[in-house]
């Protein structure tokens, strides 16, 4: 509630409809102080502890099932709260936007690793844009904070919604995060088995699909990533992928592009082909006189040379 600045909402309060002449009102100090009333509540021990014995009991869907709601309203909160008017005073704005955030972290810092990513699996799966682009916010910052140590089973459930993301999303910055997402994971998996869905599906018919240069960098990193960590599970993909960027090396149109994004394309491609050397080199005998060739070709040319 304390997002929408609705009349029916102020009456509940007993406050008047904001006049726009006023810099302070009422509706902005109530929503900071509910926002720290929260993160106070969210953060006392005896809260986390009755939160984390709930989710063990025969109920604890149904807690799961509140915090999920609970965290799609705060990033929605945090969202709103990102572009509040400029009339409101510039420090009330930065101390809402400030407790929004801490409240977000707060209800994601309830649950245990495993429960929490299968959370946001949920989350990714959600009809909202902007849920889902904090979604995959919050998957990155958890995947840099991994370490060997990370149980690989529960990253693992997080592959198949980053990937119908991958393939679905609308918006090019989610579908970007989304493949980027799914190439952090891919270090982290364990069993190569995990990778197959994503190997199969992330493949040059759907590379030559792709319209925007950044989402096509962010593809051509995660599916090279993805055949290095698969180890021998990625072997038949070299070939397909190595015929796919030679290709496009060769045919690729830049008359029509801006500077940055004819460079976006050639940095993604030289890499991917750089990575695919450097660790699958024994299986890529039938590319060696055509990789020969580009070398030099490209050594010269304005977009291609500095990679």
């Amino acid at each position: 509630n304390i997002r929408a600045d609705a009349v029916q909402v102020r009456k509940m309060f007993g406050l008047k409809e904001r006049k726009e002449d006023v810099a302070t009102d009422d509706w902005d100090v109530i929503r900071l102080s509910a926002l720290m009333l929260m993160a106070r509540i969210l953060s006392r021990s005896a809260f986390v502890d009755r939160v984390g014995k709930s989710i063990l009991t025969e109920d604890g869907q149904n807690v799961m099932d509140h915090l999920r709601l609970l965290l799609e309203s705060s990033i929605l909160a945090l969202e709103t709260f990102q572009q509040l008017p400029e009339f409101i005073p510039e420090k009330l704005r930065r101390s809402i936007f400030a407790q929004a955030e801490k409240v977000m972290e707060l209800i994601m810092s309830l649950l245990p690793f495993k429960l929490f990513i299968s959370l946001i699996g949920q989350i990714l799966a959600s009809d909202n844009p902007i849920i889902r682009k904090r979604g995959m916010e919050v998957v990155t910052l958890k995947l840099e904070e991994a370490s060997e140590d990370t149980n690989p089973e529960a990253v693992a459930v997080l592959v198949n919604p980053l990937l119908n993301l991958a393939l679905t999303e609308k918006d090019p910055k989610n579908q970007q995060c989304a493949l980027l997402c799914i190439r952090q994971l891919s270090k982290l998996v364990k069993e190569p088995a995990v990778l197959d869905a994503p190997l199969k599906a992330l493949n040059p018919a759907f590379l030559g699909g792709l319209k925007s240069s950044a989402v096509q960098g962010a593809a051509i990193l995660s599916i090279s990533d993805l055949i290095v960590n698969a180890g021998i599970t990625g072997v038949p993909y070299v070939n397909d992928l190595m015929g796919w960027l030679l290709s496009s090396l060769e045919n690729l149109d830049t008359t029509n592009m801006e500077e940055k994004d004819g460079k976006m394309i050639y940095a993604g491609l030289l890499i991917g082909l750089q990575k695919i050397l450097e660790n699958m080199g024994g299986f890529i005998n039938p590319f060696l006189e055509k990789l020969v060739y580009f070398g030099c070709k490209l050594s010269n040319h304005p977009l291609a040379a500095p990679r």
